[in-house]
């Protein structure tokens, strides 16, 4: 009894799992993605850029420093 109890509970509990979600093409189509995923990439690549550098710089200094 106790484990029909659980599958019953256990089904009704994941019936809404596939239930349609809110419809969000009002909110979406107005927004330009392809614009948006060209800046976040190259403000990535940009921040990217630095850091290489950056460090690039600490191992030629490191190189400098400790030259023997």
């Amino acid at each position: 009894m106790k484990k029909i109890v659980v599958l019953i509970a256990g089904f009704f509990a994941s019936s809404g799992a596939f239930a349609v979600g809110p419809d969000m093409s009002g909110l979406m189509s107005s927004i330009d993605f392809g614009s948006s995923i060209v800046s976040f990439l190259s403000i990535a690549g940009a921040i990217a850029v630095c850091w290489v550098a950056v460090d690039g710089a600490y191992m030629v200094l490191d190189m400098i420093r400790y030259r023997k």
